[in-house]
């Protein structure tokens, strides 16, 4: 510190801001701010299940990627508006999910598939997050490898 105070003002700027990036880097604040994220982030809004939809349903929102830099997670989704049942919505996924590689993962949030994506396991759900019109299909990942459904 005494180093840093013969700088005089400079000298406490750059303590700081090193704090700020130690912070970041223990945190993971930084991890969205990373290539790595940017890569995944790609690879997941690449994945087919994204764009595939039963006839009669409507994309509405979605169809990109981002990270949340509270816990370093990348997501993918597309939102739809349904015509159909939920229950025919799910198994229209069901089937493209399997066939696109994906796996079923027991005991987790329901319907819940994982699957090796740019480097990390993703996981893959449908369903309503909320109660409201929209349908959501969403891929997660990070780079540690959280499980996220």
């Amino acid at each position: 510190m005494l180093k840093f105070a013969k700088w005089g003002p400079f000298g406490v700027i750059a303590l700081l801001m090193l704090g700020l990036v130690g912070v970041g880097v223990l945190t993971g604040a930084s991890s969205c701010w990373s290539g790595a994220a940017d890569r995944l982030g790609s690879a997941l809004a690449k994945e087919p299940v994204l764009a595939a939809h039963p006839a009669g349903s409507e994309p509405v929102s979605g169809g990109t990627s981002s990270c949340d830099a509270d816990d370093g997670h990348v997501e993918a989704w597309q939102d739809y508006r349904l015509s159909i049942p939920d229950a025919e919505a799910l198994a229209f996924y069901r089937d493209a999910a399997v066939g696109g590689g994906w796996r079923p993962v027991e005991g987790r949030r329901s319907p819940c598939y994982a699957k090796e994506v740019g480097g990390s396991t993703a996981y893959l759900y449908t369903g309503r997050p909320t109660e409201g019109d929209l349908f959501a299909v969403t891929i997660t990942a990070d780079t540690d490898g959280s499980p996220w459904c």
